[in-house]
């Protein structure tokens, strides 16, 4: 035979070989991470009465009926603004000697006004309902 090239026959590739301790690593990082975050923000639970339909429950008199509206509040259909709005809830429920305060929340009143509003009419130590908003006001 001849004296020609020689083909030596190649070594299959050899894979590289994945190491698993830095992923587990990062994994275990990102799991501390998340269990961490999630226990820094608070959860609190706000339990809302629903008030009953016109004419079932307590007479009118012993319930203040507060509107809030996006440019004012209405205690009882006296026009007060939001930060008259407690002095004005505060001496109906005195006056009336109410139990009970029918929030309704009009059209374009924000959650957050609505709960902040719920929050400090609890404050006065009566039963706080909402009303469906955008009704009579």
């Amino acid at each position: 035979m001849g004296a020609g090239p020689r083909i030596t026959p190649q070594p299959p590739p050899r894979h590289a070989l994945i190491r698993l301790t830095p992923l587990i690593d990062v994994i275990f990082i990102l799991l501390i991470f998340f269990m961490l975050a999630s226990t820094l923000e608070s959860r609190e639970q706000i339990s809302v009465g629903v008030a009953p339909p016109a004419g079932a429950g307590p007479t009118t008199a012993d319930t203040v009926r507060v509107s809030l509206e996006p440019d004012a509040v209405v205690v009882d259909g006296r026009r007060v603004t939001a930060s008259a709005m407690m002095s004005a809830v505060a001496a109906a429920v005195r006056d009336r000697n109410a139990r009970i305060i029918h929030l309704q929340p009009q059209a374009g009143v924000s959650l957050q006004t609505t709960l902040q509003a719920l929050e400090r009419m609890r404050g006065l130590d009566v039963e706080v309902s909402l009303l469906e908003g955008g009704g009579e006001g």
